[in-house]
């Protein structure tokens, strides 16, 4: 939608401000009209393209088009400027692995001179690419996370509200509260992952698996955000069914529902409706426990498949052949080894 706007009503895709800092306009133009036809072609082709990427490209060439005129000293003072920019583009440890393939006479050398001004110029244009592709997604995933964090407040607010204001609780709208705030954890998670990625230097990988790693990594992220409310209702059933305690942290249900305590109940046979009652707390502080309980199970992404994984291991020792007939020794007597 944006790149139509530019083009249709600001005359075509205006330069990104990354590529016009590494080639102002005037310079660019000026690179243009010393290229050869050819050249002077693919920096226009590349200036006019819709893809910051490319623009990016062209204008890294027209430097390399200006570099051309100078002197000797004059490129080495470019070369060395270059080599700083590169190094804090990229970071101490990914220059410093760098360097060691920089002959040392670099700068005595001009044929080796030119080529770590081709090396380095192309090395940059990748370190540039990959950080706007980088911080591209990290725009898109904050903005989701924030109408993500919005949108799961303004659900769980009017949930409430309209429970307060009917004095009628659904389980269905429970269930909901409980879905959304494991939604809102699993968002906020998300959130301060994303800070991992700028964090990296654009560079410690290949810039083609860099960048595929990037995308797979935001999608990965949105389906993080699908599993908070799975795991928050599981850690609920948990919960209900007195599998997990954690001491006073335990929200606790009543196992025990009779007419007096659970006016819904009448006297009605249990059945799989029981989930209808699931939220008949023993206190209206367990209720908060719960929530808290929920947000966690969505923030911490590994909380629920832990419980998960030690109810399994438990399950499968129980089911071991013989672990259920071997007598265990008493308390304090020292345990004997058997053939």
């Amino acid at each position: 939608m944006l790149q139509w706007y530019r083009r249709i009503f600001r005359g075509g895709p205006r330069p990104k401000l990354s590529a016009q800092l590494i080639a102002p306009r005037s310079e660019f133009d000026e690179a243009i009209r010393l290229a050869d036809p050819e050249t002077a072609k693919a920096l226009i082709a590349g200036r006019a393209s819709v893809s910051d990427v490319d623009q990016i490209g062209a204008a890294v060439s027209a430097r390399l088009e200006l570099a051309k005129l100078m002197s000797t000293n004059e490129l080495i003072r470019y070369v060395q400027h270059l080599q700083n920019r590169y190094g804090v583009a990229v970071g101490p440890s990914t220059y410093d692995r760098y360097k060691q393939g920089v002959p040392v006479d670099v700068f005595s050398d001009l044929d080796k001179l030119q080529a770590e001004l081709k090396t380095l110029s192309y090395r940059l244009r990748l370190a540039y690419s990959i950080t706007h592709i980088r911080d591209g997604y990290l725009a898109i995933i904050r903005a989701s996370c924030a109408w993500g964090l919005a949108a799961s407040l303004l659900l769980v607010t009017v949930a409430i509200y309209a429970q307060q204001a009917t004095g009628v609780t659904s389980p269905a709208v429970n269930f909901m509260i409980v879905a959304v705030v494991g939604l809102a954890g699993a968002i906020t998670s998300i959130a301060r992952r994303s800070n991992q990625i700028v964090a990296s230097s654009p560079l410690e990988d290949d810039p083609v698996i860099q960048a595929s790693g990037l995308q797979q990594g935001a999608a990965s992220l949105f389906v993080a955000a699908l599993t908070g409310p799975v795991f928050a209702l599981i850690l609920l059933v948990i919960f209900m069914g007195g599998a997990l305690q954690i001491g006073d942290l335990t929200p606790a249900f009543l196992h025990e529902l009779t007419p007096s305590n659970c006016p819904t109940l009448h006297s009605r046979p249990a059945d799989f409706k029981a989930f209808q009652y699931a939220f008949w707390f023993t206190t209206p502080f367990d209720a908060v426990k719960l929530l808290m309980w929920a947000f966690i199970a969505g923030f911490a992404e590994q909380f629920v498949p832990d419980i998960l994984d030690s109810f399994t291991k438990t399950a499968e020792d129980k089911a071991k052949p013989g672990a259920a007939s071997k007598p265990k020794p008493p308390k304090g007597a020292p345990e004997t080894a058997t053939e």
